[in-house]
């Protein structure tokens, strides 16, 4: 079997988690993640029916000066991920040639973990972040640079952790994470623990989160742990 095929396999896998999330929420049961001790408070959330539409009930923790009320939670995303492989320089993960994310709007270079490479890096894009009903998407990509032939997880990436991206409502002092179940073993995002990728290759990814209130229209954006964030993205 080959590299690219298992990598295929295993995104395969990671996307029939997320349709799962996304489509069967209204028969599971969801809850709100626990708490957090950092500033601004941290907003997780449910996961929501099929047709994106809201409903339920937002839970968070509230920290800082006159923290806000929160949120109501709901929406999936209906933006995917697919795995094209092939050489460098192709897509290998979202859109499945990446045509239909708009152009970057802020890109960051993130240092990743690369064994023998200690100046390896990811190109780390935000290309939109766009509010349907009571939800927020975010859409990535992520480009490896390093001078290693050998493909890479972006579990390794990472410095094996889970890629877990957030959103931050900075006029309410409250962190979003992306919709998940109680457990958070399923949550509406790429996951991209289950992706690897060549020097030179693009992956694509997105990430679904409770709405802040009508009258946020900007929110910071975390791409990449090891990467800036991004300052006051209009919320399309």
């Amino acid at each position: 079997m080959t590299t690219t095929t298992m990598t295929k396999r295993r995104l395969a896998a990671s996307l029939a988690a997320v349709s799962l999330l996304v489509a069967g929420a209204s028969g599971c049961s969801f809850g709100v993640l626990g708490s957090s001790d950092e500033k601004p408070a941290d907003q997780t959330s449910a996961a929501a029916p099929a047709d994106n539409s809201g409903g339920g009930n937002q839970g968070s923790d509230a920290e800082g000066a006159n923290p806000a009320q929160g949120s109501s939670d709901a929406g999936g995303s209906e933006q995917g991920a697919s795995d094209q492989g092939g050489a460098n320089g192709q897509q290998i993960a979202g859109d499945p040639s990446g045509k239909n994310y708009p152009e970057p709007i802020f890109t960051t270079e993130a240092a990743a973990t690369v064994k023998d490479d200690p100046n390896a890096t990811l190109t780390a894009s935000l290309h939109e972040l766009k509010r349907d009903g009571d939800t927020v998407t975010a859409f990535y990509s992520f480009k490896l640079n390093t001078t290693s032939k050998e493909e890479q997880s972006f579990f390794r990436l990472n410095g094996s952790h889970r890629w877990t991206p957030f959103i931050i409502d900075t006029k309410n002092l409250r962190k979003h994470r992306p919709l998940s179940t109680t457990n958070n073993q399923e949550r509406a995002m790429t996951e991209l623990i289950d992706v690897d990728i060549m020097p030179g290759q693009t992956a694509y990814a997105f990430a679904t989160f409770a709405a802040p209130p009508e009258d946020v229209k900007t929110m910071d954006v975390m791409l990449w742990e090891t990467g800036e964030i991004a300052k006051g993205v209009e919320i399309k």
